[in-house]
């Protein structure tokens, strides 16, 4: 159902291309949960997105945000 309703696009898209930090990090969470509640077809449908990404839009978003948490450290 999360599929048909392209929640997964949603929150893969505020994780990639969202400005604000706080919004990203929510999505990042939500994201997590939806991975590890072992939904395998909510799991490919975060592959495919990530795969088709040919920008690295989605890994770039991911590097810097763990970047930002390391300066903060």
């Amino acid at each position: 159902m999360l599929i048909k309703l392209g929640v997964i696009h949603l929150i893969a898209d505020l994780i990639s291309f969202e400005s604000k930090l706080s919004i990203k990090e929510e999505a990042l969470k939500v994201s997590v949960a939806i991975l590890l509640g072992g939904n395998a077809n909510s799991q490919a449908e975060f592959n495919r997105y990530i795969t088709e990404d040919t920008g690295n839009t989605f890994m770039h978003s991911i590097k810097n945000m763990i970047d930002s948490a390391f300066q903060v450290i």
